[in-house]
């Protein structure tokens, strides 16, 4: 999800970027090392930060763009009255980061489908139980969500699966 959304990131001509993330879990830092990794391999200069009582969490050079690899990071940034708030992308989804990614606040998210992340995460529990233990890797589709195409399938049914 990390590499993916650096990609977009490139895509869009991004020549500086900032990285923040408050979680700190396996997940998100294999996001945050897919990130650098394709970030290098673009020469884009970055800054990591991961502590948001950092006075730095806020505060971005002009034309820096900002990465937060986890939901709460994005929402914090959201909550922070920037005189020029710089652009904004993300990995995950809540209410709020959809209504901001559609006003264009948030150039793009990275998103999974939640539902056949729990299926997998069943069928994998089944798997190992009848296979004596083996563990079998599952790669799951991410998706970029962008104010463009929110509406449309299969973002339309992952984002909003009761409508």
């Amino acid at each position: 999800m990390g590499r993916m959304l650096a990609e977009e990131m490139i895509k869009d001509g991004v020549t500086s970027c900032a990285i923040r993330a408050s979680l700190d879990n396996a997940r998100v830092r294999l996001r945050e090392q897919g990130f650098i990794e394709a970030i290098e391999a673009a020469g884009i200069p970055y800054a990591s930060e991961w502590n948001p009582e950092s006075i730095a969490w806020g505060s971005f050079p002009a034309g820096v763009a900002v990465a937060a690899l986890d939901e709460p990071s994005l929402e914090m940034l959201l909550d922070q009255r920037m005189l020029n708030r710089p652009a904004l992308y993300g990995i995950g989804y809540t209410n709020t980061l959809l209504s901001n990614l559609e006003s264009g606040v948030i150039r793009r998210l990275i998103v999974e489908d939640d539902y056949a992340m729990g299926y997998l995460a069943l069928q994998s529990a089944v798997d190992a139980i009848e296979n004596h233990g083996k563990v079998y890797e599952q790669i799951l589709e991410c998706y970029v969500a962008d104010a463009e195409h929110l509406y449309q399938e299969p973002l339309k049914h992952i984002l909003f699966p009761i409508s």
